[in-house]
């Protein structure tokens, strides 16, 4: 299974527990350096991004653009799962960018997320827990339903942001073998 992970810097401790690889950070990266062919092949991304209501960019520490929805939809996701652990992700131009480019299933939450830094809480919770339950073979939906549990059960005053999330596509997929 091929995993990419592109993350703030700030928060690149987290999001390499969530992901399980070390990711791709902004900075240093940002969008004029950013090439988009290097999300193809994936059966995993994550982002752990800053999103801003309404924009079609996330943003890295420093409020520096680290990817537009115009780079991911030149990308090549067929087939992949996506988590988006970017605030305002749903309804987003970036989301319908990452379906357009051909990502097979797209988790992203509404408005402000929850997420650590150093630790996990809120949305690193729903995406660790998804991605190594869809490594035990579970169904996309399956997995990601438990990981609203888990990370509800860790800190229930995030439940509503932690329920915010939404699964969308290929609720069935799973991982290839």
């Amino acid at each position: 299974m091929r995993v990419f992970c592109y993350a703030a810097q700030s928060m690149s401790r987290s999001a390499a527990v969530v992901s399980g690889v070390t990711p791709l950070t902004s900075p240093p990266s940002f969008f004029e350096s950013f090439d988009p062919k290097q999300l193809g092949g994936y059966d995993l991304l994550f982002f752990k991004l800053h999103g801003l209501e309404g924009q079609d960019r996330w943003y890295g520490d420093d409020r520096l653009v680290a990817i537009t929805a115009d780079q991911i939809r030149q990308a090549n996701l067929k087939g992949s799962m996506v988590f988006a652990a970017s605030c305002f992700g749903l309804g987003s131009p970036l989301v319908t960018a990452l379906s357009d480019a051909g990502a097979e299933t797209v988790i992203a939450g509404a408005e402000l997320n929850t997420a650590g830094i150093n630790r996990l809480i809120g949305s690193d919770v729903i995406a660790y827990w998804w991605r190594k339950l869809l490594l035990r073979g579970l169904r996309t939906n399956i997995a990601f339903r438990l990981g609203q549990i888990a990370a509800a059960s860790k800190r229930p005053i995030l439940a509503p942001d932690i329920y915010s999330f939404q699964l969308l596509g290929n609720k069935e997929k799973r991982l290839s073998r």
